[in-house]
């Protein structure tokens, strides 16, 4: 039945974009930036981000970025538009994506450029197929968005994969040759650059280029922050495992716990657990995006699972410890830069992982096949790793 879908949509998208073909348009001297990340990623990427406005200073560039994403986006100096795009909503609903469709091609644009890695056909591709340009530059990456995708339908194994790959390939007008080798993604990121943009270009840690303000529920005593979820439950470490790390601290140090409001339920965990009298501020569920940069940004340094949190940390230039799955390793985390100060070394996360031989993944766990039981090479992380890793910032960068 998936796999009928599946072939489904595929029609629906050759008679889509036929019929949307007629949609009147006008040209414009605009360079479109597709990059519809989730907040981590997107904040890895802000590093490369600068580089369009150092060599397009004349163009109007416009971004299309993730609607989660919009708050960070908006105070960017390096684009002239934000256009925002809920990427889930745009896979699963027919009324929403054919509005952003014909919303998108009204315009002509100079150029699109789509930077992602790991494009996904059903979002970043299809966008591209559709949308107006003399010129469409992408990424020829891993596909593993698509891959993803595509278990979805029940199907797997590479052959549908390539084959949908090698369909989106022909709607752009150059793609960048991705290195095979594995390189961490503010290295992928930087490596586009120097391919299109930028031969000298070297990554940098990511920074956010505006003041961010004090939040009011900053608490005014020293704090550290723990950012208790993710956005799978299998990437969430057991809340129990707190107890420990929370008895480690620097007892004059204040508890904060931060998370998005899905995460509210594992508050209602860590609240059985003994934290031994500590002060515990529960912010879950509390903050906006923004005001979590405040929060992260004042914090004496921050434990969070492998989320957008981690990342938050090195863009506001905040210590941490990252509680690391294994799927990814080496990609997002650990941080590798190319041009980095040796005072910047203190804000690199240091990770805490258990090792397995069937790491880097993808999140295609052969282990477990739900979406809530934790992965095992997070939950073999032992409480005693973490405050391993709390204790070097402490003593390295804290002097305590």
């Amino acid at each position: 039945m998936k796999k009928i879908l599946f072939l489904a949509i595929s029609v629906f998208y050759s008679i889509e974009y036929l019929l949307l073909k007629m949609t009147p348009f006008r040209k414009e001297k605009s360079i479109l930036i597709v990059r519809p990340d989730a907040i981590g990623d997107f904040i890895i990427w802000l590093d490369s981000a600068k580089e369009y406005k150092k060599h397009f200073p004349n163009q109007h560039l416009v971004l299309l970025c993730n609607v989660v994403c919009k708050d960070i986006a908006e105070g960017l100096p390096y684009f002239d538009e934000i256009i925002t795009i809920d990427p889930n909503k745009f896979f699963k609903n027919l009324i929403y994506r054919l509005q952003t469709l014909i919303t998108l091609k009204k315009r002509r644009f100079v150029q699109i450029i789509n930077p992602v890695y790991s494009r996904d056909f059903f979002v970043h591709d299809t966008l591209i197929h559709h949308l107006r340009a003399e010129k469409k530059i992408g990424y020829s990456g891993d596909y593993q968005n698509t891959k993803i995708k595509l278990l979805g339908f029940g199907i797997t194994g590479d052959k549908y994969a390539g084959l949908l790959e090698s369909k989106a390939n022909k709607w752009y007008s150059i793609l960048i040759n991705a290195s095979p080798q594995p390189l961490m993604e503010l290295n992928r990121n930087a490596a586009f650059i120097r391919h299109y943009l930028d031969m000298s270009f070297r990554s940098q840690l990511p920074s956010i280029p505006y003041p961010i303000p004090d939040s009011l529920q900053k608490p005014e005593k020293d704090y550290i922050v723990i950012f208790i979820g993710a956005a799978t439950l299998r990437r969430v470490w057991n809340v129990a495992n707190y107890e420990a790390v929370i008895k480690s601290v620097n007892p004059l140090y204040e508890i904060v716990l931060c998370g998005g409001k899905n995460d509210e339920p594992l508050y209602d965990e860590l609240k059985k657990i003994d934290t031994a009298g500590r002060s515990v501020t529960n912010l879950v569920g509390k903050t906006t995006l923004i005001e979590l940069f405040s929060i992260i940004k004042n914090a004496k340094y921050i434990i969070s699972n492998e989320t957008s949190a981690s990342h938050i940390t090195v863009a506001v230039r905040t210590p941490s410890v990252c509680i690391m799955a294994g799927a990814h390793y080496g990609r997002f985390q650990p941080y590798q830069v190319e041009s980095l100060k040796e005072d910047e070394k203190k804000y690199l996360p240091k990770v805490a992982n258990y090792d397995m031989d069937c790491y880097c993944c993808n999140h295609i766990c052969k282990y477990i096949t739900d979406k809530k039981t934790t992965y095992p090479c997070v939950a073999k992380i032992s409480p005693q790793q973490v405050i391993e890793k709390i204790m070097e910032i402490e003593n390295e960068y804290l002097h305590l």
